[in-house]
C-alpha cells in the first residue's frame, strides 16, 4: 500500500487510541483527468508464447511461482531463480534463456546492472524488469541501462503477456540465437 501511495505521490494518515481502534487514511492528488478505458484484449495469439525460454528471477517464492504459472499458460518454457548470483551462474553454465524477467530487487541489488550484463552478453534477449515497491530514482537508474521494458506489480496474464511478446519479437530477428524458442 505504501509503495501504491508512494508511487501517486500521496500519504497516509495513521491514528490509533488505545481501546478504540486504528484509522488508515489514504490521500491522491486530484485530477480532473477521466480514467483510461482499457478494452478487454480478446486476441490470445498476441500474446502467447511459442516454446521460447524464459529466466525469471525474483526473490519472493510467492512471486516467482505466480510468473512461473503465468508463463507456462501462455506457453513458455521457464525456468526460475531466487538471486542475481543464480542467473548469471545459469547463464554462464551455457543456460541461454530467450528471455528475462528480473524483478527490480533482484536487479537493484547486484553491484551493476544484471539485466545490462546480460543484454551485453546477449544482445537477442528480450529483458523484462517487473517491480512492486521501488523508489522512482533507483528504478531510472535501471531503465537508464537500455533496459526499456517494466511491468509494475501487481501484474496480470494480459499485461505479462502482452509485454513480453512485444520485447521478444521487438528484437532484430538477426540478433536472435540459432535454435532459441521458435522465432
Amino acid at each position: 500500500v505504501w509503495g501504491a501511495v508512494q508511487d501517486h505521490n500521496g500519504f497516509i494518515d495513521i491514528r490509533s487510541k488505545l481501546g478504540k481502534g486504528t484509522t488508515v487514511e489514504l490521500y491522491f492528488p486530484a485530477t480532473v483527468e477521466k480514467p483510461a478505458q482499457h478494452p478487454v484484449e480478446k486476441d490470445t495469439a498476441s500474446k502467447m508464447g511459442r516454446g521460447e525460454k524464459i529466466l525469471v528471477a525474483d526473490d519472493r517464492t510467492e512471486h516467482r511461482e505466480i510468473a512461473v504459472h503465468m508463463l507456462a499458460r501462455l506457453g513458455y518454457d521457464v525456468t526460475a531463480v531466487d538471486n542475481a548470483q543464480a542467473v548469471i551462474a545459469l547463464v554462464k553454465g551455457g543456460y541461454r534463456p530467450d528471455g528475462v524477467i528480473m524483478d527490480a530487487d533482484v536487479e537493484l541489488g547486484h553491484d551493476t546492472s544484471l539485466g545490462q550484463k546480460i543484454l551485453d552478453t546477449y544482445p537477442e534477449l528480450g529483458v523484462l524488469i517487473i517491480a512492486g515497491v521501488a523508489k522512482p530514482d533507483r528504478l531510472k537508474q535501471v531503465l537508464g541501462t537500455g533496459i526499456a521494458t517494466f511491468i509494475h506489480k501487481p501484474y496480470d496474464l494480459n499485461e505479462l503477456g502482452t509485454t513480453l511478446r512485444y520485447e521478444l519479437d521487438s528484437r532484430p530477428p538477426e540478433k536472435h540465437a540459432a535454435g532459441h524458442g521458435n522465432r
